[in-house]
């Protein structure tokens, strides 16, 4: 690497830096307690236990490895997990079982480690992957970009697999890039990364296009001949499912991987009819919604990236790591598209080899006195908006870091926790435990006083009438949107959510069997069991 690439290089690691602190300051917000992860990241607290009991002490070597191995909660592959483990297992070792009081800095270190660091590495594997560092100014708009897009920023405050999904992604484009047609131990390595990104949460398996249109490129380009296309192209497949299985080893075992097929052949069924609210229309009133436009950019700058990846396609020089991007995103769009669920990260995945793509548009150097003055008019047009966007992204951020670091005083759930403390709960019971059910976003953590559950299901009277709780806390958005006439007309299987709908809609008007409304507010509701006379 030349003197220019190892200071442009050093620059990047520099801004890495910054960025990586800058999350540092605000991501023990939100994580007081377990319970407080089910206030802002219900995917948080449903993972957390799992990831603590697979680092329980045991009495022996044999089950301390199997709780490490079997974890569970199969909604995401085990790379994520493993990944996780490694970053618990130091705060085992310092504290001991009485890990609950280290919640902040355990959520802290996973979710820079495990989301904040992946991202910053993906950034850096993307920006490498269409510009070899040869240009500094052109690798530092398109880092810039990637790290200030507010839909990567947010993902940074939390601890979920797409960080490392990402990451590994990135990694796969990096190698092939590296590779350069050669099809050697890059390629090999391309397959070890494939492999792992299949594992996590099947971001691998959209490379389905990129391996043969790659294979295919190598024989048009006389690098390699058909046999050894196909030799090749077979032994890639083995070396991603090898390292599928060893990176998820609970495929070997027949309970388990059952069990692990189960759960994703049911999660698959839910993304595509939907969960609770049914399908999800993407445009709104024909339009891009606006949380799109907010966490990806306008659509000029959209259209911009579009533009890139075709200029790239065009371009002798840049066509191969074009049609690399292109056969990536392709049917991940289209798988997307079919999802009924919109949820802000799906797309990180398809805009940041996107915004990768500038380097197929963007020249070397910046145009000083230009020798064509329409192409020197169009290169500041194109930095004029990627100056504006990139404002508008940092500004986003900013307000997103705000909120990010105030959430648990701004936070309704929390205060209503507050009120009801001092209007209906100031002191414990004196005898014996009082039992409430919450709604997931509802705070209210358990105490020797009070054994708090909640469904995943939501509420509905069997379980009510099965658990008898003293008191129900409901929150309000539920039983607006769960218990309208409308809901069941929308509700992706109304069988299964006709219970919960009955519920919700007489929580609504007031009328739940054996119960009181005994409080309310703008977020919330408390019902109090009425007592029978014997």
């Amino acid at each position: 690497m030349d003197e220019k690439k190892k200071d442009t290089a050093a620059s990047l690691l520099i801004l890495s830096v910054l960025y990586f602190a800058a999350f540092g300051l605000v991501n023990t917000a939100g994580a007081r307690d377990m319970d407080m992860l089910a206030v802002f990241e219900i995917d948080e607290y449903a993972q957390y236990p799992h990831l603590l009991r697979m680092v329980e002490p045991t009495g022996s070597i044999k089950l301390t490895i199997r709780n490490f191995l079997v974890y569970g909660h199969y909604y995401y592959g085990y790379p994520f997990y493993f990944f996780s483990g490694l970053v618990l297992l130091p705060f085992r070792l310092l504290f001991g079982i009485g890990l609950a009081s280290y919640t902040r800095w355990i959520m802290l270190a996973l979710r820079q480690l495990v989301n904040v660091l992946p991202g910053i590495a993906g950034a850096f594997s993307l920006t490498y992957f269409t510009t070899r560092f040869r240009s500094p100014w052109k690798s530092l708009t398109i880092f810039l970009l990637i790290l200030l897009l507010p839909a990567l920023v947010q993902n940074g405050f939390w601890w979920h697999p797409d960080g490392i999904g990402l990451m590994f992604v990135s990694l796969t484009f990096l190698l092939l890039s590296l590779d350069s047609l050669d099809f050697g131990w890059k390629f090999s390595l391309a397959a070890v990364a494939t492999g792992i990104a299949a594992g996590i949460k099947y971001l691998g398996a959209f490379f389905i296009l990129t391996i043969p249109a790659y294979l295919i490129f190598g024989i048009i380009r006389d690098k390699i001949n058909i046999k050894h296309a196909v030799i090749k192209g077979s032994g890639f497949l083995v070396i991603t499912a090898i390292t599928l299985v060893l990176t998820n080893p609970l495929l070997l075992l027949p309970l388990e991987r059952s069990e692990l097929i189960a759960t994703q052949i049911s999660q698959f069924n839910r993304s595509l009819r939907g969960e609770l609210l049914g399908r999800q229309p993407f445009l709104e009133n024909g339009r891009l919604p606006g949380w799109l436009i907010t966490n990806y950019g306008s659509i000029p700058f959209l259209v911009l990236l579009a533009g890139s990846l075709l200029w790239g396609l065009f371009q002798k020089k840049h066509r191969l790591h074009a049609i690399l991007i292109l056969s990536y995103i392709s049917p991940l769009i289209i798988a997307i598209g079919v999802v009924s669920l919109r949820r802000t990260h799906y797309y990180l995945p398809i805009i940041l080899p996107l915004i990768a793509s500038l380097g197929f548009l963007l020249p070397d150097r910046l145009p000083r006195i230009p020798e064509k003055k329409a192409a020197g008019a169009g290169t500041l047009l194109i930095i004029l908006l990627l100056a504006w966007q990139g404002g508008r992204f940092l500004l986003t951020d900013v307000r997103y870091f705000d909120n990010m670091l105030h959430r648990e005083e701004r936070s309704s759930s929390i205060a209503f926790y507050r009120n009801i403390q001092e209007e209906i709960f100031p002191v414990g019971p004196d005898e014996g435990s009082t039992t409430i059910y919450r709604d997931w976003h509802v705070y209210f953590p358990a105490t020797e006083n009070f054994q708090v559950f909640i469904d995943w299901d939501l509420a509905n009277y069997s379980l009510i009438d099965e658990r008898k709780p003293d008191y129900l806390l409901l929150e309000r958005a539920n039983m607006e949107t769960y218990g309208s006439e409308e809901y069941l007309i929308a509700a992706p299987d109304p069988g299964r959510l006709a219970p919960m709908h009955e519920f919700y809609a007489d929580a609504l008007h007031d009328r739940i069997q054996d119960y009181d409304r005994i409080y309310a507010d703008h977020f919330g509701f408390v019902f109090k069991r009425i007592e029978k006379q014997s």
